[in-house]
């Protein structure tokens, strides 16, 4: 059996990368402009790299806290 190599630290390394993970992709970012006005945008990002584009982000709370909760866990695992 695989698991009886693993380590209480294993185990809190392997939660903080999920953890980390979860945090990463609880994360969702929507772009202002679409269509015909978002490639305009394009161009003038390539030309300056002063231009900003708004965006509006949106993080999802379930996956946030559970990522939150695996990092917490797996620096506690890691004592």
């Amino acid at each position: 059996m695989v698991f009886h190599c693993l380590t209480r630290e294993h185990i809190g390394i392997l939660l903080t990368i999920a953890g980390t993970a979860l945090l990463a992709f609880s994360v969702k970012v929507k772009r202002q402009y679409s269509g015909d006005m978002a490639r305009v945008v394009d161009k003038l990002k390539k030309g300056g790299p002063d231009v900003v584009e708004p965006t509006e982000t949106h993080i999802a709370r379930g996956l946030f806290w559970a990522g939150l909760i695996c990092v917490a866990i797996g620096a506690v695992l890691q004592w």
